[in-house]
């Protein structure tokens, strides 16, 4: 059976509503979010330098792949970012 647009966007609209979800989001959720944002980007920022400090150590990608429970592709791209030789 072939899905049209319609049908997608009806059933996707179906399960926003059923998780309460809504597009057109309160001011007081939106701060809500944007706290939630800001204390994400202040997470990453920490995960980035202890990610670089394990390199630093002596630790290999694996391994703080392993222990941060972050993709070797994580922690690649972090390494990368900053300037520290991968490998």
């Amino acid at each position: 059976m072939e899905s049209t647009s319609d049908d997608s966007r009806s059933h996707r609209t179906y399960k926003m509503e059923r998780t309460g979800v809504s597009y057109a989001p309160s001011p007081d959720s939106a701060d809500a979010v944007r706290e939630k944002l800001e204390k994400y980007r202040r997470t990453c920022a920490t995960r980035d330098a202890l990610v670089i400090e394990a390199k630093r150590s002596g630790l290999s990608e694996v391994e703080i792949a392993q222990l941060s429970g972050h993709s070797r592709n994580t922690v690649r791209s972090i390494l990368a970012k900053r300037g520290e030789c991968a490998g």
